[in-house]
């Protein structure tokens, strides 16, 4: 692929980023919206490891120079290019750093999403396996070796939690700071008819100033819709592990910009001298309401810590049992001669909490004593 597509320029029409996912349709509708606005496209995902601006990811990874990173993505969107932007490869403060950037220059935002994550994570999934991206992605593409071997159920839904995630968090990092993003479903267009299509893709159009009249609006829509899907899904159903995989996804809530922000926050309790680490490392920011996440952390005792103990999330209405005892190779060598620190870690990514609920999460005994570790509000 080349560095730039280079249309006719055109100083009129603002420039927009298209916020995405891997294997989620966007590369059609985003080269065709560049032919129609006259702006200088971007490479895709350039800031990708090894594409256009990879470097600028690279350097914040080894560096973490936050100023470096915001120098840098001002002086990419100060070229006013449209850029396609997955969100899922590459560190949250690069995306935010483009974000930012982005609404100093005055860019538009269209997200670009799929309501039904199925297809989009087998299609992710054949392309790791096979190596063919873009549309050469077709079922007739995919050897049969990789045909048969069984879906990853948990690594693909631990991925969709991610993506889901990170997009959420990006379309309120947005809101909050003034932006009006635009949001625009695979579904929308490629599962519906054509007047369904033109009724979602129109608007959009006109937010982005690249309408024009009725008829070349209208013959836009067709020719989207006519060369968008690349029909990857009438072979998936007969793979192993797919029903189970379309049952897991069903209780993952997709990316929705109308649903309410849910903004987590820990507050640290004072914990007993038995307790020689107690941390949460993996967790959102923020969420939709109803969505499901992950929390994750360590928990190491010493050798005074009572006897039997389990981790669970509580409040006065729900107790939620936290899987502790996982693997931690960081805290077996932080903690060397401690038997428990090896097996430190816990993790459950099956939590579903409303808004303005306050959760405590704490070590309980078998005689139902409790040792409080961190109270989470979720405001």
């Amino acid at each position: 692929m080349t560095d730039f597509i280079t249309p006719s320029s055109s100083k009129e029409k603002p420039p927009f980023i298209i916020w995405t996912l891997q294997r989620t349709g966007g590369t059609n509708l985003t080269q065709r919206l560049v032919d129609r606005s006259g702006l200088i496209c971007l490479q895709h995902e350039p800031f990708n490891l090894g594409r256009l601006y990879g470097d600028i990811t690279e350097h914040w990874m080894a560096s973490k120079d936050a100023s470096i990173l915001a120098k840098r993505m001002h002086e990419v969107t100060a070229h006013k290019a449209i850029i396609k932007h997955c969100i899922e490869i590459v560190p949250w403060e690069v995306s935010c750093a483009l974000a930012d950037a982005a609404m100093h220059s005055g860019y538009r935002h269209l997200f670009l999403y799929r309501k039904q994550a199925l297809d989009r994570l087998l299609s992710l999934h054949f392309a790791e396996k096979t190596g063919v991206w873009g549309p050469d992605m077709k079922t007739e593409n995919i050897p049969e070796e990789a045909m048969e071997l069984a879906i990853p159920v948990d690594k693909l839904i631990n991925h969709e939690l991610k993506c889901v995630n990170l997009m959420q968090r990006t379309w309120q990092h947005l809101i909050a700071h003034g932006a009006h993003p635009l949001a625009l479903s695979y579904e929308e267009l490629y599962r519906v008819s054509p007047e369904q299509a033109a009724q979602a893709l129109l608007p959009i159009l006109k937010t982005l100033k690249l309408s024009k009249n009725k008829k070349q609006d209208h013959d836009f829509v067709q020719e989207v819709i006519g060369k968008g899907d690349q029909g990857t899904r009438d072979k998936y159903g007969s793979m192993t592990g797919v029903v189970e995989l379309e049952r897991a996804l069903s209780q993952v809530s997709c990316f929705n910009p109308g649903m309410d922000e849910v903004v987590l926050h820990v507050e640290n309790l004072d914990l007993p001298d038995w307790i020689l680490m107690a941390q949460i490392d993996t967790t959102p920011h923020s969420f939709s309401s109803g969505q499901i996440f992950e929390l994750g952390g360590v928990v190491v005792l010493n050798e005074n810590a009572p006897k039997e103990l389990s981790l669970q999330l509580s409040n006065h209405q729900t107790q939620i049992n936290i899987n502790w005892g996982k693997p931690s190779e960081k805290m077996a060598k932080l903690y060397p001669g401690n038997d428990q620190s090896a097996h430190a870690r816990f993790k459950s990514d099956k939590i579903c909490i409303a808004k303005d609920s306050v959760f405590t999460l704490a070590l309980k005994n078998s005689a139902n004593a409790c040792y409080p570790l961190f109270n989470i509000v979720f405001a």
